[in-house]
């Protein structure tokens, strides 16, 4: 008896540890290439395209875009956002360095002439959650 309570409050336990996620896109360029929407969940590993934890591609086909990622586990979350309006899956640079492409973070940092931090682009994840994002 004993062990089947323990094991539903596993089971318990480990199915209201994930939660789902609506990232709602405001989309500056509809009918652009893809976005591709990146997601870490740890400061050291942050903007590191090797490190991420999860990736998601959706079609630009609107102004308004709606993308849905369940059972995602709880935590702290970051989130970059990359419109690929060329396809080549690539952010595109100019001489100077500066971003061709539309892009976005969690929390919408402000962004001036640094890529933000995992702090400015956290976001706690412990229910289901909508987090709206700008692409620049």
């Amino acid at each position: 008896m004993i062990k089947i309570i323990t094991i539903a409050l596993l089971l318990l336990t480990s199915t209201s540890s994930q939660h789902n996620l609506t990232v709602e896109i405001e989309n500056k360029e509809p009918k652009k290439g893809k976005i591709y929407l990146a997601f870490w969940d740890n400061k050291k590993e942050f903007l590191d395209n090797e490190k991420t934890k999860f990736v998601k591609i959706v079609d630009s086909d609107d102004k308004n875009i709606k993308v849905e990622l369940p059972s995602i586990k709880s935590g702290w979350w970051a989130m970059a956002l990359l419109q690929d309006e060329n396809n080549n899956k690539e952010m595109d640079y100019n001489f100077f360095g500066v971003p061709q492409e539309s892009f976005g973070f969690s929390n919408n940092p402000k962004i001036f002439m640094a890529e933000p931090s995992f702090d400015e682009c956290k976001f706690l994840l412990q229910k289901d959650t909508t987090i709206r994002v700008n692409i620049d």
